[in-house]
């Protein structure tokens, strides 16, 4: 009997697991997300993976520890936000200028576009108007740096979509 190697089992896989992710996240960005940092925990923990268990056990295992642990990040996440937006949330104007610099923006305007970002981009940069640095945050929250610089920068761009949309906003 031969046995695939776990790279060669885990593409097997990327179709169930993808449906999988999709049906427990109920959304197909976070799907896509999980599926990429599940792949890289079973290629992470490959050494770890006795070649007479069963893999695909062991890989939605994994997916669903992964999912878990982002759940709970997120929560703390939500509850450090919440802990930290207060009335003078959006005092120092030199924190706005570093998102809005090109645009003319009131407090109010900044504060209703930060509202209609989706959560992952609206908690960074809420953390960051709030003085925090991305070290602080990801000590915080158990995100990377390297993804809270990548949900900021996302994050502002979405915003100066918002605010340079007349549209949008309500004068």
């Amino acid at each position: 009997m031969t046995y695939l190697s776990v790279q060669q089992q885990l593409l097997n896989l990327q179709d169930k697991l993808y449906r999988h992710a999709v049906g427990i996240t109920g959304n197909v960005d976070d799907a896509k997300d999980l599926l990429q940092e599940t792949s890289l925990q079973v290629l992470n923990k490959e050494e770890k993976y006795t070649a007479d268990t069963n893999f695909k056990a062991w890989v939605f295992t994994l997916m669903k520890n992964v999912f878990i642990n982002n759940y709970r990040r997120s929560a703390i996440e939500q509850r450090i936000l919440k802990e930290n937006i207060t009335t003078s949330f959006f005092a120092a104007d030199d924190q706005v200028s570093l998102f809005c610099d090109d645009i003319d923006v009131s407090i109010s305007d900044l504060r209703q576009a930060i509202m209609k970002l989706e959560d992952k981009y609206k908690n960074p940069i809420s953390l960051l108007l709030a003085g925090y640095s991305y070290q602080e945050i990801s000590d915080k929250t158990g995100i990377s740096v390297g993804t809270l610089k990548s949900r900021a920068f996302e994050g502002r761009k979405k915003l100066r979509n918002i605010l340079s949309s007349p549209v949008t906003m309500n004068y």
